[in-house]
């Protein structure tokens, strides 16, 4: 009887230790990394200081073909754009691989670019550009992998019918 109650408590100590490590990972929640310190490269803002001031509504204006290099040892999970005014849409070029994503399809004036998801995989580094034109953007913010927070509007298209 001893030998049983010994083994039920040691698989209970076992599984009482494996569902905190599972809940860490679903509940983790994504680091805003933002500022101009993960700015490795710039060209076309007028002042990139802004985009990370916390001030949504001053836009900072940009030229046709801006770009903006960010890198995070971390890794950047998703990226949140305030518009100042409707943008077309802009690639997202992860500087490892090459590759490139579009975003803003939809001109939106808040953009959420899941990375994790767009890539299957979280980029250490990437390039953002503006090939649509001339334009204001109010903020930029950066996340590590994870659940952004809800302060983040994750805007959708309306779906045909709606």
């Amino acid at each position: 009887m001893k030998k049983i109650l010994r083994a039920l408590s040691a698989m209970l100590l076992l599984a009482m230790l494996a569902v905190p490590a599972h809940a860490v990972q679903e509940d983790a929640h994504a680091k805003n990394v933002s500022g101009t310190g993960i700015v490795s490269a710039h060209s076309g803002f007028f002042d990139i200081t802004m985009l990370f001031d916390g001030r949504t509504t001053i836009p900072v204006p940009f030229e046709n073909h801006a770009s903006l290099t960010l890198s995070c040892p971390e890794g950047i999970g998703a990226l949140y754009l305030i518009f100042d005014l409707e943008y077309g849409s802009f690639t997202v070029t992860d500087s490892d691989s090459g590759e490139k994503r579009f975003f803003g399809e939809n001109g939106f004036l808040h953009e959420f670019a899941d990375l994790e998801q767009a890539f299957g995989r979280v980029p250490q580094e990437v390039e953002i550009t503006f090939e649509s034109g001339t334009g204001m953007l109010n903020e930029l913010s950066v996340y590590t992998p994870g659940a952004v927070p809800e302060s983040v509007q994750i805007w959708e298209a309306p779906k045909n019918g709606e």
